[in-house]
């Protein structure tokens, strides 16, 4: 006779799933009881949208911040003021600008020829992925045919001199058919780009140049240092041998039609868009190369003393605002419209995000919801970037054991200012962007670290997921807190307090935080 007990199954809810549970449940609160009180659908639209617009302003800053320290360890306290870089730089680039003719031209038709092709590629090698993912029950997925980087290469390479080459021939003496000869010069590309027979030879001649400089440099420093120098036939580069078989033809006609609709998409951009487009690459670009010198040579030193990397970032933050007050002054600049050249005046935003959003009749303004998507689209991809990627694997297992990952030939301590300049480059993408609609000056990365800093520690230090629904949740707070305090006291300075409070609350309930780990 069998005498076990059988016990029920129990369940145990994971504590993540329950506190974002109850963050979820706080916010959806809040809204019915905003609707009860506003009784009017057009003005409760905009109290939504301003708290998930603020929201995603504030987690522009809080992102790179949570990643940093979740995967280093390091609160960076001049995360604001490399928000603030990037809006700055948005202020040099968007006023040097040229508006004659042919610069326009020449940004049209880089940002068609070269563009279309590459994300041609991206979208045409994720289709690929999915369908053997899904498709054919392969889960592992299969590698990309081709080669993606030498894809990508190749689209840049021959797309960026094509581009220049089509702008300056479409501003003399194409005119009318300008759009045509653009849209063409993206299909040639694309093609070239999926075809070996024509890509190989261009890449083996890169590896070759690289080759030849490489083997002179070492031999010239064997010579220097007294040793016999190695032959040319041991540092020569031996490639592979040409693939025999093309791409498939089924590829090669879905990205030239592809690149078709795409060119015609492209080619319809405003010349005020390219620039922006512009600003915010320069902007990105010199907010990580801030964050990699940053950490370089300051904050790598004192890995071992955390104390130390409080105050050091926080002194670096004072010296940049101290720089930025010293060329361009304490007043507050306005937007970034405000910096165009004199015949440049009224194009920027863009003319779709002058606007306000259609059918609501309310203060919505379309750039709030761009705000809105570029947040949920950064909140989606640096968490594909960490949890799917075979980088975001290399940066984990980095931060739980760094000298097994050492071990196996990877550059942890490259990783990990990787890393640094990933978040850098992701407050000033925020910095720039945000500085379409919001005031410029020298304080603007004080007042969101402040906030961002509030945001991290609600969702819980280290976690990149708390951080992204944190900043849900004080959005909407002080978005609701903004209209009961007008309502009631005439005034919306309570908003802030109301963040405040909301944070001492979660300190009080659970000090680590709503995602965050106990120690």
């Amino acid at each position: 006779m069998d005498n076990t007990i059988k016990r029920r199954p129990t369940f145990k809810i994971d504590k993540n799933l329950l506190w974002g549970g109850i963050a979820i449940a706080f916010v959806v609160f809040l809204l019915i009881l905003t609707a009860l009180d506003v009784n009017d659908g057009k003005r409760f639209s905009q109290i939504v949208a301003g708290g998930l617009y603020q929201g995603m302003l504030i987690f522009m800053v809080a992102a790179g911040l949570s990643i940093v320290f979740g995967l280093m360890d390091v609160l960076n306290f001049a995360q604001g003021s490399l928000f603030m870089i990037g809006a700055y730089v948005g202020v040099e680039v968007l006023s040097g600008l040229s508006n004659d003719t042919k610069t326009n031209a020449a940004l049209l038709s880089i940002h068609v020829v070269t563009f279309t092709p590459i994300a041609v590629t991206l979208l045409v090698e994720i289709g690929t992925w999915l369908f053997y993912r899904f498709m054919s029950r392969q889960s592992g997925g299969v590698r990309p045919s081709g080669h993606l980087l030498a894809k990508l290469t190749t689209a840049a390479l021959v797309g960026a001199p094509l581009g220049v080459l089509l702008g300056n021939t479409v501003a003399n003496d194409l005119g009318s058919s300008a759009d045509l000869i653009r849209v063409i010069g993206a299909v040639v590309v694309t093609a070239l780009t999926w075809v070996d027979i024509a890509r190989d030879p261009l890449l083996f001649s890169i590896k070759w140049l690289f080759n030849e400089i490489s083997t002179r440099f070492q031999r010239g420093l064997a010579i220097i240092q007294g040793h016999q120098a190695l032959p040319v036939e041991a540092l020569k580069y031996r490639p592979s041998p040409l693939p025999e078989n093309g791409v498939p033809i089924i590829q090669l006609v879905s990205a030239v039609l592809l690149s078709t609709s795409l060119g015609i998409l492209f080619n319809s951009t405003e010349a005020t868009t390219l620039r922006f487009g512009i600003a915010a690459t320069a902007a990105v670009f010199a907010g990580a190369l801030a964050g990699v010198v940053m950490e370089t040579v300051f904050i790598r030193p004192t890995y071992v003393r955390p104390f130390f990397q409080i105050v050091l970032t926080f002194g670096i933050a004072l010296v940049v605002r101290e720089v930025i007050i010293y060329k361009y002054g304490v007043a507050a600049k306005g937007t970034l419209a405000a910096h165009l050249p004199s015949t440049l005046r009224g194009t920027f935003p863009p003319a779709f995000l002058q606007d306000v959003f259609p059918n609501l009749e309310t203060s919505i303004s379309n750039y709030w919801i761009f705000m809105i998507m570029m947040g949920l689209l950064m909140m989606i991809g640096v968490q594909v970037l960490l949890m799917r990627s075979r980088i975001g694997i290399i940066i984990r297992a980095g931060v739980q054991d760094s000298e097994m990952v050492e071990a196996l030939g990877v550059n942890v301590r490259l990783v990990f200012t990787a890393v640094f300049g990933l978040g850098a480059g992701i407050a000033a993408f925020g910095g720039i962007i945000s500085a379409g609609f919001i005031s410029i000056n020298p304080v603007m990365g004080d007042l969101y670290l402040l906030q961002a800093i509030a945001v991290v520690i609600i969702g819980g230090l280290g976690s990149y997921a708390g951080t992204s629904i944190a900043a849900v949740v004080v959005g909407i707070t002080r978005s609701v807190a903004e209209y009961f305090a007008g309502k009631q006291f005439n005034s919306t300075g309570l908003a802030p307090v109301a963040v405040l409070v909301l944070l001492c609350l979660i300190l009080l309930v659970k000090p680590s935080g709503l995602f965050g780990k106990e120690h």
